[in-house]
């Protein structure tokens, strides 16, 4: 998928090296609970797959701030990675393991 920020077209894509990227910004792994978290994973996901990228964080900000429809798509986007990423996965074994035991 893309979207479109400053009449650029930008990849997104769910990838270990935009995660890789998100902790070198953040010091800490992604974890969904703030708004702060979500808008730097994007730019993390933009850096890591565009090499033409070459907005700011508050650049890109601005933007989703001009055109909320950015930084939607790129919600409604991550939500189904993170389904199929779970779907694909399915239960761990520790917890199948839990299953059994009840």
């Amino acid at each position: 998928m893309t979207i479109k920020i400053a009449n650029n077209d930008y990849r997104l894509k769910y990838t270990v090296r935009g995660l890789f990227v998100y902790e070198q910004i953040t010091g800490t792994t992604f974890s969904p609970d703030k708004l702060l978290n979500e808008y730097t994973l994007m730019f993390s996901i933009l850096i890591a797959n565009n090499p033409h990228f070459r907005l700011t964080f508050d650049e890109m900000i601005e933007y989703c701030d001009q055109d909320a429809s950015i930084f939607f798509s790129f919600r409604k986007w991550l939500l189904e990675e993170l389904k199929l990423k779970a779907a694909l996965t399915g239960p761990t074994e520790e917890s199948d393991s839990e299953v059994k035991k009840n």
